[in-house]
C-alpha cells in the first residue's frame, strides 16, 4: 500500500464514523510497516472502546512480534491504554507477558485488573499450566493461583 492510501486510512481512523474507523483499522492491520504499526498502537488508546478492543485483538494476533513493545506500554499513566495493552498481551498468548501482567494485578483500576486476569487465563489456556509455572517463582505461582481462583 502506498503512502497516500495509508494517509487516507489514518484520516478515517482519526475522524471518521465508527464503522469506517473500524474498517480502516482492519486494513491498517494488514500492512506491516512502521507507520501502519504505529497507527495500530495508537488505536489502543483511542477514545472509542470498540476501536481499542479491535486494536487489542489485531495487535495480539501478531503473536510474539509486538510483545516487547506492548509490555513497555503497560507503564502508561492512562488506565484504558493499560487495559487495552493487557488485553492485547492475552491475545498474543506469550509466556513473556505473564510476569508483567502479574505486576498489574495491583493496578488501581478495576477494568485493568479484570483484563489482566482474563489475559492470564488466555495465556494459561494456550500454553498449559505447566509452561506458565516454569516461568514463575513459587511466590508468583501462588499469587496467580489465588487471583485466578478469586475471579471464578
Amino acid at each position: 500500500m502506498d503512502e497516500k492510501s495509508l494517509s487516507k486510512l489514518k484520516e478515517i481512523l482519526e475522524s471518521g464514523e465508527l464503522i469506517d474507523r473500524l474498517e480502516a483499522l482492519k486494513e491498517i492491520s494488514n500492512i506491516d510497516n512502521t507507520r501502519a504499526n504505529s497507527l495500530l498502537f495508537s488505536a489502543l488508546s483511542s477514545d472509542s472502546w470498540h476501536l481499542r478492543d479491535l486494536a487489542a485483538k489485531l495487535a495480539g494476533s501478531r503473536g510474539e512480534k509486538f510483545v516487547d513493545k506492548l509490555i513497555n506500554m503497560l507503564k502508561s499513566e492512562v488506565w484504558y491504554l493499560r487495559a487495552s495493552v493487557a488485553q492485547a498481551l492475552g491475545y498474543t498468548g506469550s509466556l513473556r507477558a505473564v510476569e508483567p501482567l502479574l505486576n498489574l494485578l495491583e493496578d488501581r483500576n478495576l477494568t485493568v485488573r479484570d483484563n489482566v486476569v482474563e489475559s492470564l487465563r488466555k495465556i494459561i489456556e494456550k500454553n498449559g499450566w505447566g509452561e506458565v509455572e516454569n516461568k514463575l517463582s513459587e511466590e508468583k505461582i501462588e499469587k496467580l493461583k489465588g487471583v485466578i481462583e478469586s475471579y471464578e
